[in-house]
């Protein structure tokens, strides 16, 4: 009786592959086959457990993923000459979700959509062989340090070298150091996600005396680029300096709370003046930013809106407690 691949023991294969950090287990997979000259890159794939529903190479498209129980994990580590705890801290390895009774390894394909993207093509060009390497876009930088370049996002499948733009990659820094800031991912995507639209409005207003300076200076960044890149720049990536100086007002605790307690107009003024100069502009240009067609001055209003009552409550429920803790028998003199 012939064993199936995924019977026989597993043993370390000649040469190692390093994995890169957010790298996809079937990207690597397909890396470590390659590296030791398997004839047919899903060989690797059949040997680490019993296959679901006739895996081959024709199921595992672009955007495709495997997803490894602990008994295929364990083969993954034996083949690749590597402690397990090691490969995970690149490989995400996610696990197979089967509630059934297997005494065997087992192989199941998952399809996850566009949430991978190309590695740095830079990167990828040093390691022998030049491979594709695919990495998860939430589990890896979107700029790569080493060679200064942007790699792309879901939607925007690009790579632009930044090298002669260094207020945007300080942009990208801040970003990153504002999402390491804050615990709830979810939170922090959201409001990220407000500020890019504020900014892709702006860009959108031409009939503004105090909008055009905006307007010339991403035109200025989107020359620069065109005179060097050979592909269109994204929008995002040309106004990120101040999409991120938004984002970092914006996730402010303190200028929310104010913003949210404001009762009157001008008790909010001093958080337009205080935006308007760290986008570079007059204090005198608030005015215009907090009309009421303008697009920042319908994100105050809405946090206003939604928040108000929650800041109110928490401000009575705090001051209570505090009354509440005064020891008795001490008078307090206004």
């Amino acid at each position: 009786m012939t064993l199936a691949l995924w019977q026989r023991p597993a043993i370390p294969l000649p040469f190692q592959v390093r994995p890169v950090r957010g790298e996809t287990t079937l990207s690597y997979l397909f890396r470590l086959a390659r590296a030791n000259e398997l004839v047919v890159p899903t060989t690797l794939l059949h040997a680490l457990g019993e296959p679901s529903n006739g895996l081959h190479q024709f199921m595992l498209r672009e955007h495709d993923e495997i997803m490894l129980n602990q008994a295929a994990q364990q083969r993954l580590s034996c083949f690749a000459g590597m402690p397990l705890d090691r490969l995970r801290r690149s490989l995400l390895l996610p696990g197979l979700a089967d509630t059934r009774e297997s005494p065997s390894p087992r192989t199941a394909t998952h399809i996850i959509g566009s949430r991978t993207r190309d590695h740095c093509t830079s990167c990828c060009a040093r390691i022998p062989g030049n491979p594709r390497i695919q990495v998860y876009i939430a589990h890896s930088s979107i700029i790569c340090r080493r060679h200064r370049r942007w790699l792309g996002t879901r939607i925007e499948r690009v790579q632009i070298d930044l090298s002669g733009s260094p207020d945007i990659l300080t942009a990208y820094r801040r970003r990153d150091r504002l999402f390491r800031g804050e615990e709830n991912q979810h939170w922090m995507d959201i409001q990220f996600a407000a500020a890019q639209a504020i900014t892709t409005a702006w860009s959108h207003i031409t009939d503004s005396f105090w909008h055009t300076p905006l307007i010339r200076r991403w035109n200025a960044r989107s020359a620069a680029f065109a005179s060097t890149a050979q592909i269109p720049v994204p929008p995002s990536v040309i106004m990120m300096p101040e999409t991120v100086t938004i984002a970092e007002t914006i996730c402010d605790p303190i200028w929310r709370h104010r913003i949210a307690t404001a009762e009157h107009y001008y008790q909010q003024k001093n958080f337009y003046a205080h935006m308007v100069e760290r986008l570079g502009f007059r204090r005198t240009a608030a005015y215009a930013f907090s009309a009421y067609n303008d697009p920042l001055r319908e994100w105050v209003e809405q946090h206003h809106r939604q928040h108000r009552d929650d800041y109110s409550n928490t401000k009575t429920h705090t001051a209570k407690r505090r009354r509440r803790a005064r020891p008795p028998g001490i008078r307090q003199f206004k």
